[in-house]
């Protein structure tokens, strides 16, 4: 979701609560800039695996290594916590954080 929209599986935008009316609404999700190109997506070992071309079968059938997929399991190549350093103030992430 992005500042509450709504959209489908396969990408097409469903709401647009910012909307001050229905033909607005209408007109923001008829938007091709409104509907992002959906990416083939599966979870497998607790994770979510992105495969960032529409070229391929559907998520079911995406490649992930086995090597990877037992070393996950066995909880190698975890890390126990994660920080970054981001180049903006705590009042813009808090403003898309707490998006409904």
């Amino acid at each position: 979701a992005y500042h509450g929209w709504e959209f489908c599986s396969s990408g097409c935008c469903k709401r647009v609560p910012q909307a001050t009316s229905a033909k607005m609404e209408q007109a923001a999700m008829n938007s091709g800039r409104a509907n992002p190109v959906a990416f083939p997506v599966r979870e497998a070992v607790g994770l979510l695996w992105v495969w960032p071309s529409t070229s391929i079968p559907p998520a079911e059938s995406l490649p992930i290594p086995g090597a990877l997929q037992e070393s996950l399991r066995a909880g190698q190549g975890q890390p126990e916590f994660y920080m970054r350093d981001l180049p903006y103030g705590h009042d813009i992430l808090m403003e898309n954080l707490v998006d409904p």
